[in-house]
């Protein structure tokens, strides 16, 4: 159960960073992290490690977006300088900031090698299940007026190529490469149904 609520945790976390580029940069355009709340001093750290990685990765393909870089309170960050942007999708603030406290405390305690007591893991799945409805049953709506269909939040493959609901165009990721016969690409998909 300690790997499936450090699973959770990773999935709501990585799905937060997701809407939140998404939504800001429909509200901003593609300079939305000098808008969106953080210093500029945050945005050139979150810039340092992205370098960092860069220069670290023999092989592979890195993160492209920023604000994978970004600390895990950052997020909340942002979320509360924008929230008239979020409240649709993610309701009461104080909520999701309590939410985003505890899952921040459970994160730091796995990243750190300590295991979270079963309380805790039960509370993890929780929260992270909590917020990942709420945006799912959010996007069902801008989709359809049904909130109970199952809803892919976001794929990755092996060649650094990301589709999240709020980029690309519709249904379609264009990457503008090539495969030729023999390559092998993994696919990282993410998806989660409202209704258990």
């Amino acid at each position: 159960m300690q790997a499936e609520a450090s699973q959770a945790i990773r999935d709501v976390e990585n799905l937060l960073r997701d809407f939140i580029a998404g939504t800001l940069e429909k509200s901003f355009g593609s300079n939305w992290t000098e808008k969106c709340g953080v210093t500029p001093e945050r945005i050139q750290k979150w810039k340092a490690r992205k370098e960092d990685e860069q220069r670290r990765q023999d092989s592979g393909a890195i993160e492209p977006r920023i604000i994978y870089y970004a600390d895990f309170y950052d997020l909340g960050t942002i979320l509360k300088k924008n929230w008239e942007k979020f409240t649709t999708a993610l309701g009461d603030l104080k909520t999701i900031e309590v939410y985003l406290g505890e899952l921040e405390k459970m994160r730091d305690d796995g990243a750190h090698g300590r295991d979270l007591l079963p309380h805790k893991k039960f509370l993890a799945n929780g929260i992270a299940g909590e917020i990942r409805t709420k945006l799912i049953r959010f996007r069902s709506k801008q989709e359809t007026s049904e909130d109970y269909f199952p809803r892919i939040e976001n794929v990755r493959d092996s060649v650094g190529n990301v589709w999240t609901p709020e980029t690309g165009d519709g249904n379609n990721c264009y990457t503008k490469q090539i495969l030729r016969p023999d390559d092998f690409l993994d696919f990282v998909v993410i998806a989660s149904d409202p209704l258990g």
